[in-house]
């Protein structure tokens, strides 16, 4: 399988709790990604909390708060939320095997003050290579942020 010069290979998403995963799982004999190739799985993890939801989605997700929500955790961790000028906001907890990585990122909560949504968790990529593989372009299961900051980041994903 070869993924050309400026050929991008994804999956749909985010996804909320009670939906099924979206992952990119290939399975193949060689698998070349040509330099400015990609496997792009960012923010197509668990989604972030938008108005309504207690929390972003996951196992490792965040909680909605007042001002400046924690990150969602994965395989750490999230980053502790909170203003200056408040108590910090609880972070969403690790989870996955970092051994094995195989899980999506979760997603954030959202900052019902500033409606400010949660960023989505990255999703996973799952590689299963017999023979050669080349990797020359990029592989991104980042997770992201989605609007002015005060909503808490989603989890990076799985490769």
């Amino acid at each position: 399988m070869t993924i050309g010069d400026k050929g991008t290979f994804t999956c749909v998403g985010p996804f909320r709790n009670e939906e099924m995963s979206n992952n990119v799982v290939i399975v193949c004999n060689t698998l070349q990604v040509d330099s400015s190739g990609i496997i792009d799985v960012a923010g197509k993890g668990y989604a972030g909390a938008v108005v309504g939801d207690s929390g972003g989605h996951g196992p490792g997700a965040s909680l909605t708060s007042d001002n400046a929500t924690g990150g969602g955790g994965h395989g750490g961790r999230g980053g502790q939320g909170g203003h200056t000028s408040q108590a910090p906001k609880k972070p969403g907890e690790a989870y996955g095997d970092p051994f094995h990585p195989l899980t999506p990122g979760s997603g954030a909560g959202l900052d019902y003050n500033y409606n400010s949504r949660g960023g989505h968790g990255g999703g996973a990529i799952a590689l299963t290579v017999a023979a050669a593989c080349r990797i020359d372009g990029i592989l991104n299961a980042d997770g992201n942020t989605l609007s002015n900051g005060r909503g808490g980041c989603g989890s990076g994903g799985s490769v």
